[in-house]
């Protein structure tokens, strides 16, 4: 009888561990198929960021010796950005013991001292400080008048509001004068 009981036990322990395993495994492709779209989309912006940075640290230190104009080529086939911002250093203060420096982050295209290199730039999308200004001018207009007309909106919208809540008070003012003096 023992081992009847026993052989039952092992075989349900056997099953559970089995269906433990199955289960895990299962479980475990379910989250290795679901993981894969993130890195990937993790892993192209960490190539474009590398691209972009290689880009912007051949240009802006071009050396004629050491064939930079095919390494720019390169990058520029491969996907690297031609407005890539740079970080440059400036000094805003008049006072030169007592620097004012900030950071800004101007377009690769301006921090560029090769003709060659800022025609292949351009050949590839790049813009110029001109296009970038005239660029940022039509959106501010954009915003501008998108803001008047929000504003406008809303000063029509409180101006309606304003009248419909005097309307409803003197409608409520007179209904209550006409019920007062029909009961006196």
């Amino acid at each position: 009888m023992q081992n009847v009981i026993f052989s039952i036990l092992a075989v349900l322990v056997i099953s559970y561990v089995v269906l433990y395993l199955r289960y895990r495994k299962e479980t475990k492709s379910k989250l290795a198929k679901s993981e894969p779209e993130e890195p990937k989309q993790e892993k192209s912006e960490s190539k474009q960021k590398k691209l972009n940075e290689e880009l912007a640290k051949t240009c802006r230190y071009f050396d004629y010796n050491k064939e930079d104009i095919n390494k720019v080529i390169r990058l520029l086939e491969a996907g690297a950005d031609p407005n890539t911002k740079v970080a440059i250093s400036v000094n805003y203060s008049n006072d030169s013991y007592a620097p004012g420096y900030a950071t800004e982050y101007v377009p690769l295209y301006s921090e560029t001292e090769n003709e060659e290199v800022k025609r292949l730039l351009r050949a590839f999308g790049a813009k110029t400080p001109e296009e970038l200004r005239a660029e940022w001018e039509e959106q501010e207009r954009i915003r501008k008048a998108k803001e008047a007309q929000e504003y406008a909106l809303r000063e029509t919208k409180e101006k309606a509001e304003k009248e419909a809540k005097a309307k409803a008070d003197k409608q409520r003012v007179d209904a209550y004068l006409a019920a007062r003096s029909s009961q006196s």
